[in-house]
């Protein structure tokens, strides 16, 4: 970033050219911020984006992504012609000794199945 910013220069011209000069600069200054916390944790001022920022972050991310991973892809062709056949099924939790997934594979950690138990004996009323 230049030292010197003249800004009656970036004020200056047609308003279109005025919005995107200061959004290059509060752009640069929000990138120094972030790098640089410390020091702007002093100042009296903040750079701040817009409300919609991280929807627009999001939205370039989902556009980003790949498709399902193939623990995913795994689960949707073992089980499709079960939540076919009972819509229903899709529903209801995997249990990890459920042979029905490709060999017995359970694709829950240890901690989501222990959280799965707990709920299943929850609502039997153990």
């Amino acid at each position: 970033m230049e030292n010197n910013i003249d800004l009656q220069a970036i004020l200056c011209g047609p308003v279109d050219q005025v919005v995107g000069r200061l959004d290059a600069l509060l752009g640069r200054l929000d990138t120094l911020q972030a790098r640089n916390s410390q020091i702007f944790d002093r100042l009296q001022y903040k750079v701040v984006k817009r409300k919609n920022d991280k929807d627009q972050a999001r939205y370039l991310n989902l556009l980003s992504l790949n498709g399902p991973d193939p623990d995913t892809l795994d689960l949707v062709k073992t089980q499709a012609n079960q939540w076919f056949a009972d819509p229903s099924s899709f529903w209801t939790r995997p249990n990890s000794v459920n042979t029905q997934f490709s060999g017995g594979r359970c694709y829950l950690s240890s901690q989501a199945q222990i959280v799965g138990h707990y709920l299943r004996a929850k609502c039997d009323g153990a």
